[in-house]
């Protein structure tokens, strides 16, 4: 199972001398426009895992799991 989020944020920022920013033309040589779009990606895998008959306390730990399958995504 896989699910996954997207997140957009936008900004406008000007800055520049006042006054002279806003005159037409001349405003270009006095100012500065930064338009910026940040996306964030998230997604969230589940992994279902069919375990044997196993005795509880013999299955590791989560922290191990997790450890565990994290090296073996960085490897591959």
């Amino acid at each position: 199972l896989m699910r996954g989020m997207i997140r957009q944020q936008s900004s406008n920022n000007t800055q520049g001398v006042p006054l002279f920013q806003d005159l037409p033309l001349l405003g270009l040589l006095f100012g500065l426009r930064d338009d910026q779009q940040v996306f964030d990606h998230v997604l969230v895998f589940v992994i279902p895992t069919l375990l044997d008959d196993v005795a509880p306390l013999s299955l590791p730990s989560l922290p191990e799991l997790t450890l565990e399958r994290a090296s073996e995504l960085l490897e591959s």
